[in-house]
Formats: C-alpha cells, structure tokens, sequence
C-alpha cells in the first residue's frame, strides 16, 4: 500500500492514528475484509499539519502465493489543515 501511495507518503514527516473501529471479517481462509476507522494527526515534512477526522476505510485482502495481498482498498476522510493562532503568543 505504501509503494502505491508514494505521492503521500513522500511528503509525510509523520502520522499518529487513533482507532474507533477495527474489524476483521473472515470471508474465507484466504479472504479477509478489514474495517477500520479514526482519526489522526499528521505533519507534512514542510511542517504543515493536518488533522484527519474521521477517516473510515476498507481493505480486502486475499492469501496468493503464500502471503497477503490487498485486492481492494477504499478510504473516506476529511482532512483539515491546523491552524495555528499567532495572537495566543502575543
């Protein structure tokens, strides 16, 4: 997921998440769905962050050639910058 979303990732310094919701639903064997959903805090390497809040998203993953492989993948957030207010400091 990380070598898809490079165009993310090569701008993120960091990223800390907080889980409402994890669930893992066993299709089959070889087959499970992850439900997972939060909300996070991320700074940009620019030093821009962004609150992320909520996010929900869904993976499916299936067992091929002995290991897991994400088949599918969707993901719903909102993103807001962090602001910081300069008259507190005044």
């Amino acid at each position: 997921m990380k070598n898809i979303l490079t165009y993310y990732f090569d701008v993120l310094e960091s990223q800390t998440y907080t889980h409402d919701v994890v669930m893992f639903t066993f299709v089959y064997r070889n087959t499970v769905i992850l439900t997972y959903g939060g909300s996070a805090l991320t700074t940009l390497k620019c030093q821009q962050q962004l609150t992320i809040d909520p996010f929900a998203a869904t993976l499916v993953f299936r067992k091929m050639d002995s290991s897991w492989k994400i088949i599918y993948s969707h993901e719903s957030a909102v993103l807001m910058p962090v602001v910081i207010d300069s008259t507190a400091t005044q």
